[in-house]
């Protein structure tokens, strides 16, 4: 295992390799931010962008950051504009449905009017906090029994506690206790209802939805869990001698993700069924069918997801992958009926890659590409 050379900032493609994807500048801008610490003045580190567009079918792209969310003109990179000052912004979703915008910012889960990511609103844009005083790992917005829930992650110890949401658009019943409400403006009012809380033994790193069931990423691996009944099972397994070296070889590894492969089925990126192997430290994995792009600190890998062979490299620094865009089935729908069609382009990601030269010490200038692939992919 070895980390990649140092390369400039989006070197040409090594000669044998194809153009797989495009990249695309989204602001011109470099947005600044420190390292070390945070600072009022800039807009700080970038860690997750997300496609949008408003009532006029404009597209838009936010980007949150430790110092609030910004607004690029996704055909515009010259525009740039702050709409928000919440703190630490580590995620955020749209549900385009309800006209809601979820905002996961120092530990706690807020909900605004989609309107609040207008950067020429002059509405106030009051956060409205839909969890307590517990800190907040991550949350998950997904298709569950054909439904639309919001999961939410606690940690307790060496526990991960799990609580399910479902937004609705009327009030809550008069018996509900503490209920949780967000009201919208235009008198529209939300109840998220509370469907279920449970907990695993272990820290969970992420949740993936799944048809009928859910995932969730720790340690050992993927754990594969039925909501309705509890039961539960582990990938990889142990039931062969072959999932048992597999398990061996990945003890210790970092779960990277789990997704469904086009035809049916899961796929992950330690399946039995195909092995991917690179060099380096990969921090992100983003399924693109028939391709697996693979993110690292100074380069995008871009590979066959049935045969693991590299098709093509894209250089950077400070590499990270800030939206992945579609591609995994959401229960009964497609993880793009969660994203507007005119904000989405199938087979796109987003991410994040520092400027050439820094600003200073512990501060980075940030640019933020679209990564689109060229023309439809193979049958």
């Amino acid at each position: 295992m070895h980390e990649d050379p140092p390369q400039p900032p989006m070197a040409a493609p090594s000669a044998g390799f194809r153009e797989i994807f495009e990249i695309r500048r989204l602001n011109n801008n470099p947005l600044r931010g420190h390292t070390a610490h945070r600072n009022a003045g800039v807009p700080g580190v970038i860690a997750c962008t997300m496609p949008f567009v408003l009532a006029n079918d404009r597209p838009f792209v936010a980007i949150g950051c430790s110092e609030g969310i910004w607004v690029v003109d996704a055909h515009d990179p010259d525009f740039l504009h702050r709409v928000m000052e919440l703190k630490g912004v580590t995620g955020f979703a749209v549900i385009e449905e309800y006209q809601l915008l979820l905002v996961l910012a120092d530990k706690a889960l807020y909900c605004f009017s989609l309107d609040a990511l207008d950067p020429f609103s002059t509405s106030p844009r009051v956060p409205q906090k839909l969890t307590g005083s517990a800190p907040v790992d991550f949350f998950r917005v997904g298709i569950w029994t054909n439904s639309l829930v919001i999961i939410y992650k606690r940690k307790r110890m060496t526990e991960s506690i799990f609580h399910v949401l479902e937004p609705v658009l009327e009030p809550p019943p008069v018996n509900a206790l503490d209920p949780v409400v967000a009201y919208l403006g235009s008198g529209r009012i939300c109840y998220f209802r509370p469907l279920k809380e449970f907990f695993v033994p272990v820290e969970c790193t992420d949740l993936v939805f799944l048809r009928s069931t859910i995932s969730l990423l720790h340690p050992k691996g993927f754990e594969i869990l039925d909501l309705e009944t509890f039961s539960t099972a582990t990938i990889p397994s142990k039931d062969t001698a072959q999932s048992k070296a597999l398990a061996k070889r990945c003890k210790g590894s970092k779960p990277l993700g789990l997704f469904r492969a086009k035809a049916g089925g899961t796929s992950s990126a330690i399946t039995p069924l195909e092995v991917i192997e690179w060099h380096g430290t990969v921090f992100a994995v983003a399924p693109v069918s028939p391709y697996v792009v693979l993110f690292k600190a100074r380069s995008i890998e871009v590979r066959q997801g049935s045969t693991g062979r590299l098709e093509q490299v894209l250089f950077g620094s400070g590499v990270r992958c800030s939206w992945r865009g579609p591609g995994v089935l959401q229960g009964e729908l497609d993880e793009d009926d969660l994203v507007p069609e005119s904000a989405n382009q199938r087979s796109r990601m987003q991410v994040v890659m520092n400027a050439p030269h820094g600003m200073g010490p512990d501060e980075v200038a940030q640019h933020v590409y679209d990564l689109v692939l060229k023309g439809p992919p193979p049958p």
